[in-house]
């Protein structure tokens, strides 16, 4: 019989206080792993949008309490706690005028005529 393995990994805000690169790194790593060895993260966070991207379910506290929780796409598209529609309203928004100067530096990114 070999080693037992663990397939859950708690993750307590493994991305903030870094640059750009080391945090892309990270974020690949992991979900790599999600997908590759079906690991289960627990994925804590502050940054709401972080959330968004990394996570199928999302639980959210309020001092110590969770007061909305389910798939990420409903909690976040349509959030129904007070606390979860101020963290949304939190995230910075990208302005028409920055869309089309990205657009412009990077005329040839496809994806970027989706947003």
């Amino acid at each position: 019989k070999g080693p037992a393995f663990c397939n859950i990994l708690l993750a307590d805000e493994p991305t903030s206080m870094i640059d750009a690169c080391s945090r892309a790194t990270i974020l690949d790593m992991l979900l790599k792993l999600r997908d590759e060895i079906n690991m289960t993260i627990i994925f804590i966070t502050h940054d709401i949008g972080l959330a968004y991207y990394v996570s199928d379910n999302v639980y959210i506290m309020e001092h110590g309490k969770f007061v909305e929780s389910g798939p990420a796409e409903e909690v976040i598209l349509h959030p129904t706690a007070a606390y979860t529609k101020r963290l949304i309203s939190d995230v910075p928004k990208i302005s028409d005028n920055s869309i089309t100067m990205v657009r412009k530096l990077f005329p040839w990114n496809h994806a970027l005529r989706h947003i």
